[in-house]
């Protein structure tokens, strides 16, 4: 689903706004990270250009996790995992920043590796995910109106035809008539059927 098609996200832009920054960091600190094991030299080249955006999410990680840690409605709903992995975000977007500053730059790579060995058990579990989930979804999905995938060599059901000539706009479909409660018949209908 689109973003312009959550409500969510039409209600709070600025709030959405601020989770693809992190996201966006968190990419370009991987990215970086994994120049920084193959090719050193440059690495420590880029690292300081680097800065701005990975600082800019660093400070979005952070209002993230002290809007849960404020909000009455967002503790609520908050696990503990929920703050280790926004915590441990914001510690990796921290360690690529600092690896720049370092003189000790394979730190960083150590925090990496140690998140990499969390992802698949915590909340973070989600970036390594849902792409194969998105892929087995629109293999699986990729056809309208058949969930799950018939069997080979079972037909498919049939469905509803689909209406001949332009399809109807969304909402304009007559609602189903149903009948009260009480079995009795509305005074319209009533009249329709003498």
């Amino acid at each position: 689903m689109l973003p312009a098609h959550k409500e969510s996200v039409r209600h709070h832009p600025a709030k959405f706004l601020v989770g693809v920054l992190l996201h966006a960091g968190l990419i370009l600190a991987l990215a970086l990270l994994l120049l920084l094991a193959l090719r050193p030299a440059l690495a420590l080249r880029v690292l300081p250009w680097a800065q701005p955006p990975l600082l800019l999410a660093l400070a979005c990680g952070l209002y993230l996790a002290s809007r849960r840690a404020l909000s009455a409605t967002l503790r609520f709903m908050s696990t503990p995992d929920d703050y280790l992995a926004i915590l441990a975000s914001c510690g990796l977007l921290f360690a690529t920043v600092a690896a720049a500053h370092s003189s000790m730059p394979a730190a960083a790579l150590l925090y990496a590796a140690a998140l990499l060995l969390y992802l698949p058990l915590g909340k973070l579990r989600h970036a390594a995910f849902f792409f194969a989930a998105r892929l087995d979804y629109g293999r699986r999905l990729g056809h309208r109106g058949v969930y799950p995938p018939p069997a080979a060599g079972r037909p498919e059901p049939a469905g509803r035809p689909e209406p001949a000539g332009r399809p109807e706009p969304a909402g304009t479909r007559p609602q189903r008539e149903t009948n009260p409660p009480n079995g009795a018949i509305p005074a319209d209908r009533a009249e329709a059927a003498r």
